[in-house]
């Protein structure tokens, strides 16, 4: 499963795009997803969900962007090197 993917958790129902991975020392593999919808005019909290839970719904156009530079920012540069503007 790809970041950007649009997925469903087959336990409680909830779907949405998996926007992050998380995986553990013991090999337990886990998406953050986050709902496309509100509540009362408010973002809805991610979610972290086991991989094996979820069912992939389609691939996101996100998945299939590339990137002009690789992924990070500011807060990745080590200290004394500078970041390209």
């Amino acid at each position: 499963m790809k970041l950007g993917s649009r997925v469903k958790d087959q336990v409680t129902g909830f779907q949405g795009i998996a926007v992050a991975r998380c995986e553990y020392l013991n090999g337990c593999i886990q998406f953050e997803v986050k709902s496309e919808n509100l509540h009362e005019g408010q973002p809805i909290s991610g979610q972290w969900i086991d991989a094996d839970q979820l069912t992939l719904m389609h691939i996101s156009p996100l998945t299939v962007l590339e990137r002009a530079e690789p992924p990070g920012g500011p807060q990745d540069t080590p200290p004394g090197a500078s970041h390209p503007a």
